[in-house]
């Protein structure tokens, strides 16, 4: 209801332009197709079947775990605990709640490194396809969910919201990937993700804007 009547800024497969609404677009396609909530359907047919058990859709299950992170947001030039408001309707775009146990075995299902079923395995491989019909940005096509480097040499994705952070970078190839998980909004997730990735080329540093 929120976009209804919205004009798109450019005709689909004329520019590539990347926005978290499309995300939740999706969620609610899934929902109205499947016949059940967005979150029962993720928690029964992704997260159970790919054993990622530590991934919650519900911050009120998070909590009752007593594994939640507090999130923090800068006020008068230092971090304060700060509990956004909780907007369902944004869950599928950036409100899965997760740990670096369940991200390590996700880049390994994503990297072929954890086998799974057929289904999953042509999934996967599907969404790191790039969909080259539109230009690329800063050297990166967009494929099912993933920035795809143009040179073929990683697989990455960010996000954030307003308490959290986080930054993936995958090289399939050489069976290795670097995730960033912080409880702040901040690209400093994407700055340590990126210098890890050129100390273990042998790259130079960037410096942190």
């Amino acid at each position: 209801r929120n976009i209804n009547g919205i004009e798109l800024d450019y005709y689909p497969g004329d520019k590539f332009q990347y926005a978290t609404i499309n995300y939740d677009i999706l969620g609610l396609i899934i929902q109205e197709v499947s016949g059940q909530s967005y979150e029962n359907f993720i928690e029964q047919r992704i997260l159970a079947p790919l054993g990622l058990t530590h991934t919650f859709l519900f911050q009120e299950e998070v909590r009752e775990e007593g594994v939640l992170a507090s999130g923090y947001k800068i006020t008068r030039f230092r971090p304060m605990v700060y509990e956004a408001p909780i907007y369902r309707g944004n869950t599928p775009a950036g409100y899965i709640y997760s740990n670096s146990v369940d991200m390590e075995r996700w880049l390994r299902i994503q990297m072929g490194m954890i086998p799974v079923n057929e289904q999953f395995q042509r999934i996967i491989s599907k969404s790191h396809i790039s969909d080259i019909t539109v230009s690329s940005t800063n050297n990166y096509l967009y494929g099912g969910g993933w920035n795809i480097n143009v040179k073929g040499n990683d697989i990455r994705h960010g996000g954030s919201n307003p308490c959290y952070s986080s930054m993936i970078i995958m090289r399939p190839e050489d069976e290795f990937g670097i995730c960033i998980l912080m409880n702040l909004n901040t690209n400093a997730a994407d700055y340590l993700a990126e210098n890890i990735l050129n100390i273990i080329e042998g790259n130079k540093i960037n410096k942190y804007k």
